[in-house]
């Protein structure tokens, strides 16, 4: 009987606790709500930063000469290694949510779907 008790005092303790943790998580992505667009832009500056819960997570700034502002996005390491900075495009996001950059020195298309399993993993 008492094993049911404690698994009575887990459920109602644990349960808010992993909903509470999981609905914190989701707050760091606010760009759900914005509109997709696509801009010409400049590859401005490339950061990354560490944390002990995701690890190394890697950012391109891009500036957006039309309305005079910088977009960072997060970018996985393949992307962000292969870029330069200073590169001219065309970039298709979603607030900070990179979908995609169409290069103007050869109109290669860099998307962060397609560019795992090519050439640039290895």
């Amino acid at each position: 009987m008492e094993f049911y008790y404690a698994l009575i005092f887990a459920f109602i303790f644990c349960t808010p606790a992993f909903f509470f943790w999981h609905r914190m998580d989701n707050l760091h992505d606010k760009s759900k709500g914005e509109p997709v667009l696509t801009e010409r832009a400049r590859l401005h500056a490339k950061d990354e930063y560490q944390s002990s819960r995701y690890g190394t997570t890697k950012y391109l700034n891009f500036y957006i000469p039309e309305r005079d502002t910088v977009v960072v996005c997060k970018v996985p390491y393949n992307i962000w290694i292969y870029l330069p900075k200073g590169d001219w495009g065309v970039l298709c996001h979603q607030g900070g949510i990179f979908f995609s950059f169409t290069r103007d020195c050869d109109g290669e298309v860099i998307t962060a779907n397609t560019i795992h399993g090519n050439s640039l993993n290895e």
